[in-house]
């Protein structure tokens, strides 16, 4: 049953009048006698219900301000309605004059006088002739097929190698830059053993990445995830990791690998951003140098796989900032509440969203020197109704282009007196840009650096309307943040960001310090990442994923805060149970070798736990291995090449499976095959 709407809005001028005139006896003692429309005490009584008929309107309308406030005190950092936001590119700078060092905030103009204009994130130094040119996986240079649009793996199909970038320049570098356009692993479900893979979608190289992430130059972590929203600083927290889980990189010299320092945007090749590589104290890099990326683990394997590698590069912003000179004040501002100020470079009805001031906190500023030496400073917020009445702030009106002050109540009121400088500060851009995809060309007025697009420009977004702020909100409200139930877990470990997971499995009352016994505060949660899965290939080279330990501590940061109180909470990877098959086979064709090999990839398939099973859709957790299913999809794949005799499962290391018994499987367990026994005989031996 559902809560009737309250509606505080239920009277009207009539019925006030009316109650009003029905009183006037009694509260006049009978002295009033003269009820009509032209006594004077009728007239403001009606004036009076008038006003009260128009408080009780407002008073059950629900305005922008509570809406913000309600959302604020249940979502946090979360709440909006959010501000515009201004789109990210990756550049890769081009000099011919040496090193040329560009400072954070140095624009880059758009050649061809389009009038976009980009703003650097972080300073970047301008190699000249730095290029790529070649990347090793394993001794196997794939620098062509990167260029060509392939997506690759940086450490082998099978996540256990090593890469090699060989990066030139015409001169010793003191750093290179190198965006890594990291790729979300593709789990193509749905196609049984030998039959062909449904057609994947080519990488595009104009589509925007999922999230961009870079290292400011005060060392913070900074990155955007595919919606363009700035990721939270304790998801960032999450995704730190520590020596021993980061991947090592190395400059490979004649003598021995120089240790270099990294300053990893892709939270170790799990998002797409940019890196910078920097010799050891003292040294530069010479003009060709391979950086040697390795796991920090020999043992476990990385799944992070690349779309391109382009260096030189820098991370902007479409904006440009405005600082005019500072005024000195003829006139003093007197203290009126609500005060506003025009600015004069914001022009709201322009087409262009360079035009148009950015209205999120921190993105203006104005500063006040008083006669007395005194300053005072204002700082935009999203909202002033959050304000104190002493706090010194303002709100940015992006649809009027101006700055609005405090009222006493929230925010503080504005003043100065005459001799005070003023000082305004405030970004414009922000909204939807202009199309600018990779290839476009770009250059800074002074120094004369050259740019070119790497990305597209995206997350690009205009200010949220209140009722779209609404509509999140209500969406926001039905994820939990506790780890309540299986589906609140699943939902938890797939919000963060970086680790691709494909499945995920929760086992109540599981507890290994406790094996056989169901312990009712346990819960073990059973993670499978997501690795590549687009043909049988993908499938052989990682049989069996894991979870790295990077992964491990990014999802166990996340987990711990929403367990329960006095819960016992468990993460790993996937408990495997290695089994044997053995297959008896009669062989029509004549490439028996074939037939065997097609036998051994199908049994494969059909074990996978991301592909694999009756709906090819990953094989179910606990689920029984029947020799009666091996037997049928080996027939199907094999066709009219040859025959299935007999099957047959068992443990791995135990010979008394037979072709009838099942090989029963724990409630969350994934078996994985260890060996394969095809035994052939040809039609004449039956």
């Amino acid at each position: 049953m559902s809560i009737p709407e309250l509606r505080l809005d239920d009277l009207t001028w009539a019925g006030l009048v009316d109650l009003a005139r029905r009183s006037i006896p009694a509260a006049s003692e009978g002295s009033w006698t003269l009820h009509a429309p032209v006594d004077p005490g009728i007239t403001l009584l009606e004036l009076f219900a008038a006003e009260l008929e128009q408080r009780v309107f407002m008073l059950d309308q629900v305005p922008d301000t509570l809406v913000a406030s309600v959302m604020r005190l249940l979502l946090g950092t979360r709440a909006g309605p959010r501000p515009a936001a201004a789109a990210l590119a990756v550049l890769r700078l081009t000099s011919q004059d040496g090193p040329i060092t560009l400072p954070a905030g140095r624009e880059l103009q758009q050649a061809g006088g389009d009038g976009l204009t980009l703003t650097t994130e972080h300073a970047a130094t301008a190699v000249p002739g730095a290029a790529v040119t070649s990347f090793e996986v394993d001794g196997t240079d794939l620098w062509p097929r990167l260029q060509a649009g392939e997506i690759l793996p940086v450490f082998g199909s099978d996540g256990r190698g090593a890469a090699v970038l060989e990066l030139t320049a015409d001169a010793p570098a003191a750093e290179h830059r190198v965006y890594l356009a990291v790729e979300e692993p593709t789990v193509a479900t749905g196609w049984q053993p030998a039959s062909e893979p449904p057609p994947q979608r080519a990488h595009v190289a104009a589509a925007p990445p999922p999230g961009l992430g870079w290292v400011t130059d005060g060392g913070h972590a900074a990155a955007v995830d595919s919606d363009g929203q700035p990721i939270s600083a304790r998801l960032l927290a999450t995704l730190t990791l520590t020596a021993d889980q980061a991947p090592v990189w190395e400059a490979l010299t004649d003598a021995e690998p120089w240790p270099l320092r990294v300053d990893d945007g892709t939270a170790g090749l799990r998002l797409p951003g940019v890196v910078r590589l920097r010799p050891p104290p003292g040294r530069s890099f010479p003009s060709t140098v391979r950086v040697r990326i390795s796991k920090p683990s020999p043992d476990i394997p990385l799944y992070p796989w690349i779309s391109a590698v382009a260096p030189n590069v820098v991370v902007t912003r479409h904006r440009r900032l405005k600082s005019p000179p500072a005024a000195t004040a003829d006139e003093p501002l007197l203290p009126v509440p609500g005060r506003e100020i025009t600015l004069e470079d914001a022009a709201p009805t322009a087409a262009s969203p360079m035009d148009r001031v950015l209205d999120g906190p921190g993105q203006a500023s104005l500063v006040v020197r008083h006669a007395d030496g005194t300053q005072e400073t204002w700082l935009a917020v999203a909202d002033l109704a959050f304000s104190a009445p002493g706090q010194r702030h303002l709100r940015v009106d992006r649809d009027r282009g101006l700055l609005r002050f405090g009222d006493g109540s929230a925010g503080r009121i504005l003043r100065w007196e005459r001799g005070a400088t003023v000082q305004q500060s405030y970004w414009l851009g922000g909204g939807a840009a202009a199309q600018a995809g990779p290839g476009t060309i770009f250059a800074a007025r002074d120094p004369d650096v050259a740019a070119i697009a790497v990305t597209p420009l995206a997350f690009g977004q205009d200010p949220e309307p209140a009722e779209t702020a609404r509509a999140r909100a209500a969406e926001e409200l039905l994820r939990s943040t506790r780890a309540a139930t299986a589906a609140d877990i699943e939902q938890l470990l797939r919000a963060v960001p970086g680790v691709y997971l494909a499945r995920v499995h929760v086992e109540l009352g599981l507890d290994s310090s406790h094996p056989g016994a169901a312990v009712p505060d346990a819960l073990t949660v059973f993670c499978i990442p997501a690795v590549q899965r687009r043909n049988d290939d993908d499938v052989e080279a990682v049989p069996a994923p894991d979870l790295d330990d990077g992964a491990y501590a990014a999802l166990a940061a996340a987990l711990d805060p929403a367990r329960l109180a006095c819960s016992l909470l468990t993460l790993r990877g996937p408990a495997w149970r290695p089994v044997d098959i053995r297959v008896e086979l009669t062989v029509h064709a004549t490439a028996a070798d074939a037939v065997t090999r097609l036998a051994e990839r199908t049994l494969g398939h059909f074990l996978d736990p991301l592909v694999g099973g009756s709906q090819a859709e990953g094989w179910d957790f606990g689920a029984p291995v029947e020799p009666a299913d091996l037997s049928a999809v080996l027939q199907r794949a094999l066709g009219r090449q040859g025959e299935v005799i007999a099957v047959s499962v068992a443990d791995a290391g135990i010979s008394n499976g037979t072709d009838c018994d099942p090989l029963p499987l724990r409630p969350y367990e994934l078996p994985r095959l260890q060996t394969a026994t095809i035994t052939r005989s040809s039609p004449s031996r039956r």
